[in-house]
């Protein structure tokens, strides 16, 4: 148009301003097409750097284009991603020579947010991720292995090992895992191995060897119950062992030296001990038996005694018809007697006088006393007497009387008491009595002989005798009565077998012995009632299943006892029914202890799911929190437009909150909640960032804009930061603040840690003073003030004191570098 004015009027100065004015434009705009087609060639060959140089040509020539601007600020932003890109593939692969594994994934996570298409950064995350993996799966079977190993499962510790190995092989702990539990292994085998041979040890009665075998088997396990079992029960039966064999040497000392009494006490002690014993229960008949020849003998030598002093007496007191007798008795008990033989002789001799004298004198009698009759008139009486006053005498009648001065007839001699027949016929039947054992008898019918005639001494050593016979059988009685009544009827027993043999039909004696038997009786059935009940409760506490030797050797024990009362053996039946009563309640003891301890197990299993499920379920509660959390900050970073106005940010936090869902389908409830969290953070920070970008976006240059947001969003991340190191603290979470200070350990991490244990609740009062941020490093300075409850319920609270904290940023989010306090 400005050229057809000037072909008009060529000099006209207005259509040359304008026709140059055209030109200008013209030449701007094709300058400007040009540089824009440049820079989308630039664009398309990913040349951000070159973009972003034309793009400032660009907006030289035209500063308010706005396509310009627009791809000056993408080309800025690319090169500033590709920068970021550049920084974080650096670290990652830094992080992967230095196997910080956790931290290589956390920076190709954030790599590949913005540069999806990185292969690099895709190799080195999926090398990270296969040996966390490993580790993971390392630290799961180690941990698996461990457990097995506290409930001494050690087959399924091998076998846990050997899949460990097979994930990681020569790792230490798995090599010494897998030794320790094949040492384990062959242990348990040893133990039962000699648990075994000690059993088939005891019932062979190898004692000795039973102590031998659990000696060993109690260096592999002291505290093995059946062991010490078997140890009591093999000492006690060696013990049994050690004292039949002293007793049994005792009795044949004894028995060599002729001490059959000491042989007597020995061997009936050794019986009690060991019933069958075959020698010593010869030993205890030969003993018996000459014990009785003894006591026959001492007998027949007491009754040879007084014999002897009754034979004698008599012959002093003219009493020879008894001597005689007496003698005969003597003689037929030992025919061999000199002195009973030369006195025999001798009172036959006297009666041979004494016949002769009565021979003599006997017609003279006769016809003096027929004169007398006649001379005196007292023939009728003589004849109505019948002869009364002069029978014909006996070979042993009165000596010779002597015929008185003047030829009267004197009366007749008195024939002394001592040759009085009626107590010659006392004294033979008090004899009687007391041969045939009848000393009651025998003591009254003495004493009628001395009434009759006082000072016999026949009848008084008769009476001596019987008199000591009937104390002795009166102090048996006595003594069987008191033992009886202290329980000890065996000794009672034994006291009236000595008062039997002195009287054996003693009444007395005979009823005592009928009470004993059934005490001792009554005895063994108390004790066996007891047994059986003790028997019943061992079943009832499982005792066959769970102590099966325990049980049968209370068994056995009962078996005896039964075998004893069978034969009569009351006593020794209800000392070994009390035997097998303590066995069958050691059984059951130890049955109960083993089924206590066993449910115990249980029971502690069972609270441990309980408090494992609870916890789950309080972890899966707090998971679904954090990621409603986040969804509620997603929606209002969507709502503010965090996709274009925070990309960045938006996408990091997407990611994160799929890392997190990732670990919540795997079952890591507790990594699922951190990183919902985080995204839940992030998420948040993308919406400020968006917010304060479209409310500066009217009245802020876009470099000003996004400067201020950037700050606005580093200002709210470090105090996202001290919010949640916070929480850590009051929820006494190491976990979370190791996650927030990825450097915290050694002492101070063990400082904390006490301080948790030691606490039952924290609160914490942290009031940022100052919070200087410079590129990606930040620091804080706080006023801190701690409220601590301890565990016993005690109450602390600290003076307010500075603490400042050391943050950096780490992959678009900040982190805890270092936590100083005011005197460090």
């Amino acid at each position: 148009m400005t050229s057809e004015g000037l072909g008009l009027d060529a000099e006209n100065r207005e259509f040359k301003r304008l026709q140059e004015q055209a030109q200008q434009a013209l030449a701007k705009v094709r300058q400007v097409r040009e540089l824009l087609q440049k820079a989308i060639q630039q664009r398309q060959g990913k040349d951000h750097q070159a973009v972003l140089r034309t793009m400032e040509e660009l907006l030289v020539v035209d500063p308010q284009h706005v396509e310009a601007l627009e791809m000056h600020r993408q080309a800025a932003e690319a090169v500033e991603r590709q920068g970021k890109v550049e920084e974080l593939l650096a670290a990652a692969r830094a992080h992967g020579r230095a196997q910080e594994h956790e931290a290589c994934v956390e920076v190709t996570s954030e790599g590949l947010i913005l540069d999806p298409g990185s292969r690099e950064f895709k190799r080195l995350q999926e090398q990270a991720q296969e040996i966390l993996a490993k580790r993971r799966k390392v630290q799961e079977l180690v941990e698996r292995a461990r457990q097995q190993w506290g409930r001494e499962e050690y087959t399924h510790v091998l076998q846990t090992v050997e899949e460990l190995l097979r994930v990681e092989p020569g790792y230490g702990e798995a090599l010494k895992l897998k030794r320790q539990a094949r040492e384990a292994l062959a242990k348990r085998q040893r133990v039962e191995e000699l648990v075994e041979r000690a059993r088939q040890q005891g019932q062979r009665q190898d004692h000795e060897g039973v102590l031998g075998t659990v000696e060993e088997l109690l260096t592999l396990e002291p505290g093995h119950g059946e062991a010490l079992a078997l140890k009591r029960q093999a000492g006690a039966a060696l013990g049994r062992e050690q004292k039949m064999k002293e007793l049994l040497a005792a009795a044949r000392t004894h028995a060599q030296a002729q001490e059959y009494e000491a042989c007597l006490t020995v061997t009936s002690e050794g019986l009690k001990l060991d019933p069958g014993n075959v020698e010593l229960g010869k030993l205890q008949a030969s003993a018996q038996q000459v014990l009785e020849e003894r006591r026959l003998q001492e007998e027949r030598r007491a009754l040879l005694d007084r014999l002897w002093t009754s034979a004698r007496a008599d012959v002093q007191k003219h009493r020879f018809k008894l001597a005689y007798r007496t003698l005969g008795q003597l003689l037929e008990l030992e025919p061999g007697h000199r002195e009973a033989l030369a006195l025999r002789q001798h009172a036959e001799v006297a009666l041979a006088v004494q016949r002769q004298k009565i021979r003599r004198v006997l017609p003279i009698a006769a016809g003096l006393l027929l004169a007398v009759a006649l001379g005196t008139g007292g023939l009728l009486k003589l004849r109505n007497r019948k002869g009364a006053g002069f029978s014909s005498p006996s070979a042993e009648g009165n000596p010779e009387a002597p015929v008185s001065p003047g030829g009267v007839r004197p009366a007749p001699v008195a024939i002394p008491s001592t040759q009085d027949p009626k107590i010659s016929q006392a004294l033979e039947k008090a004899s009687s009595s007391f041969e045939t054992k009848k000393y009651s008898e025998a003591a009254r019918e003495a004493k009628e002989v001395l009434e009759l005639s006082p000072g016999d001494t026949a009848a008084e050593n008769l009476l001596k005798q019987a008199q000591e016979s009937l104390d002795k059988i009166a102090a048996g009685n006595r003594q069987a009565k008191s033992l009886k009544e202290a329980g000890k009827f065996e000794e009672a027993i034994a006291s009236l077998g000595a008062v039997l043999r002195l009287a054996p039909s003693d009444p007395e004696a005979r009823k005592l012995l009928k009470e004993l038997d059934q005490y001792a009786r009554k005895g063994a059935d108390e004790a066996m009632t007891q047994s059986k009940q003790a028997r019943s409760a061992s079943e009832a506490a499982r005792a066959p299943g769970l102590v099966r030797n325990l049980f049968d050797a209370a068994q056995g024990t009962e078996s005896e006892a039964m075998a004893l009362y069978r034969a009569k053996q009351y006593t020794l039946a209800t000392a070994k029914f009390s035997e097998s009563r303590e066995a069958y309640q050691r059984a059951a003891i130890e049955a109960r202890s083993r089924t206590e301890t066993e449910e115990q197990r249980q029971e502690t299993a069972r609270q441990e799911n309980q408090l494992l499920a609870r916890q789950q379920a309080s972890q899966r509660e707090a998971v679904q929190t954090a990621r409603e959390a986040y969804d509620h900050a997603r929606d209002k970073a969507s709502q503010a437009g965090a996709e274009t106005r925070a990309l960045e940010r938006f996408q990091q936090a997407t990611g994160l909150a799929s890392q997190a869902q990732a670990k919540r389908d795997r079952g890591d409830l507790q990594g699922a909640r951190q990183d919902f969290e985080m995204a839940a953070s992030a998420m948040e920070l993308a919406a400020t960032t968006a917010e304060t970008l479209a409310r500066q976006s009217q009245i802020e240059p876009a470099g000003r804009v996004k400067d201020t947001a950037q700050k606005e969003t580093d200002r709210q991340g470090v105090e996202q930061i001290l919010k949640s190191y916070k929480a850590a603290w009051e929820s006494k979470d190491l976990d979370r603040l190791k996650t927030l200070w990825p450097g915290l350990g050694g002492g101070k991490e063990k400082k904390i840690k006490q301080t948790f244990e030691f606490s039952r609740s924290i609160k914490i009062d942290l009031q940022p003073t100052n919070i200087h941020i410079a590129g990606n490093a930040a620091t804080v300075t706080c006023q801190r003030q701690d409220q601590t409850v301890t565990v016993k319920g005690d109450k602390f609270s600290s003076k307010p004191f500075n603490t400042t904290l050391t943050l950096r940023r780490a992959g678009g989010t900040w982190v805890i570098d270092d936590v100083r306090l005011a005197d460090e």
